[in-house]
């Protein structure tokens, strides 16, 4: 068993990472301040939407991949 390795890939960050990570801490930070102004309820509620709003957000504003604009060969005659 000596000599073996276990070796893990991370994937690459994308494009969407930073965005992604700022709008889910403006995500805690409206739901914690509506928490604490109404009830934890409508905190969680408006988390919700919130979360909803930004998922189709991203999804429709995404920048392509590589595998997206990809032109597949002809075959010859």
């Amino acid at each position: 068993m000596a000599g073996k390795t276990l070796q893990i890939k991370i994937p690459a960050w994308t494009a969407n990472l930073l965005p992604n990570l700022l709008g889910l801490a403006g995500l805690g930070a409206i739901c914690t301040m509506v928490a604490f102004l109404l009830d934890w309820r409508w905190g969680g509620l408006l988390g919700g939407v919130f979360a909803v709003v930004l998922a189709v957000w991203i999804q429709v504003t995404a920048v392509p991949t590589a595998q997206d604009n990809v032109v597949p060969l002809k075959k010859a005659a």
